[in-house]
């Protein structure tokens, strides 16, 4: 009598999309990844070497992939980070002076723009997944990673009554919120918002509150701002693709929620307020809102007239990071918290409002023109978390302002094609 033998076959199979869509996750969640490799390795005394450990398992995999096909090793990346190096190097030679400010340990070149995992990389990673659906799809998966990571840090911070972070000499100092936290957890609110907006399903809701509770209570009030552009850009495309005798219900309905909270302004924000408190819970932004210091500058008009009176004085451009030397004696970081006057200082008044238009015109046709709709979600969920330029950060380490550069030129290449497959088709 032969027994039977059970046979079990597992079948795993590893294509080369599925290898795009796991680095694109280790470099969006690399601060989550860098977490658990400094947790695995503080258990040998070797946690030093867990940001090491992340860049290497993240390069490795995009190593193998080129291997694997030649075509995702990314030309225009190549080119894009080739020309920056090449910026850097002659604005270099013209003003031997900004050496300290470019090899700085903190803010400097390396640490600030060329590291593995600044935001420039972003641009190679939308570019090699080049897919509307699996970017979007891979943000998700992202979101759903981050948003413990993020929570841990919030309760961590509220455990110990403060975050860390340098004031505006460079000192690290404790700080009652966190100048970074709203605008690193915005990018997965949008997300989850999204995704609330197109399939309406409850975990999606619940999950964009819990997002915009987390910027309340552990941030500043600077992503409120980018949440609001996105819910405008929303309420405008519902219009433009809405009948006529639809447009007016929405537009009155917009206009009688935004008369709503006008004249409950007050009200809402002394119940929400309340209601923190009911549960310990305090929140700097809306108590900033309350008092009417919301639009409070911080310094930042200093800052912006230290940036004019440079763009005034030579308004040909300093070249790249240009605004540092001058700067720096406002602020430690070196730049000057708003996008299109540091590309003016930059770039120079001419060639810089060239690129000012250019992008803002790029940007409304990707939101609003017919034959760019698939890209529409992903590309939003971006531009808005650019955003943040307006009133902070600069352009040259934002994570999302290369994303949005990445998925316009995946647009730019995905039309080639399209009429290069027309005039094909038409000889024929």
């Amino acid at each position: 009598m032969v027994t039977p033998q059970l046979k079990l076959k597992l079948k795993f199979r590893v294509t080369s999309e599925t290898l795009k869509q796991l680095v694109f996750i280790l470099y969006f969640c690399n601060p989550f990844i860098r977490l658990f490799f400094s947790a695995l390795l503080s258990k040998f005394g070797m946690s030093e070497y867990a940001y090491l450990a992340t860049i290497v398992l993240i390069y490795s995999l995009v190593l193998f992939l080129i291997v694997l096909d030649r075509r995702n090793f990314i030309k225009d990346f190549a080119v894009l980070f080739l020309f920056i190096i090449a910026f850097f190097a002659i604005t270099l030679l013209i003003h031997p002076n900004y050496e300290y400010w470019y090899k700085r340990s903190t803010y400097g070149v390396w640490d600030y723009v060329l590291r593995p995992d600044n935001g420039l990389y972003a641009y190679f990673f939308i570019r090699l997944l080049n897919n509307p659906e699996n970017i979007m799809k891979t943000l998700k998966k992202c979101a759903w990673i981050m948003y413990p990571y993020y929570m841990y840090l919030l309760l961590n911070a509220s455990r110990v009554g403060y975050w860390i972070d340098h004031n505006s000499s460079g000192q690290l100092i404790h700080y009652k919120y966190s100048l970074t936290f709203g605008y690193d957890v915005l990018l997965y609110v949008l997300v989850f918002l999204y995704a609330a907006f197109e399939k309406k399903k409850v975990i999606d809701i619940i999950l964009s509150i819990a997002g915009i509770f987390m910027i309340l209570k552990g941030g500043s009030r600077g992503p409120l701002l980018c949440i609001a552009i996105f819910v405008i850009i929303l309420i405008a495309k519902s219009f433009q693709e809405s009948r006529s005798s639809k447009k007016m219900g929405m537009l009155l309905a917009t206009i009688g929620l935004a008369v709503i909270l006008f004249v409950s302004y007050d009200k809402i924000l002394s119940a929400l307020i309340n209601l923190l408190n009911q549960f310990n819970v305090s929140s700097r932004t809306l108590t900033m809102l309350l008092e009417g210091s919301i639009a409070d500058n911080n310094g930042r008009y200093e800052i912006w007239n230290a940036a004019i009176e440079m763009i005034k004085k030579n308004p040909f451009g300093y070249g790249a990071m240009g605004t540092r030397h001058v700067i720096y004696y406002y602020h430690y970081v070196g730049h000057c918290h708003q996008i299109f006057l540091e590309m003016l200082v930059d770039y120079g008044v001419f060639l810089g409002t060239a690129l000012i238009i250019l992008m803002l015109a790029k940007a409304f046709q990707i939101l609003f023109s017919k034959g760019t709709e698939k890209w529409f979600g992903v590309f939003m969920i971006f531009f808005c978390r650019s955003c943040h330029l307006l009133m902070s950060g600069t352009y040259w380490h934002l994570l999302s302002f290369w994303a949005c550069i990445g998925i316009g030129v995946s647009i730019y290449y995905e039309k080639k094609t399209c009429k290069r497959r027309r005039k094909i088709n038409g000889r024929f």
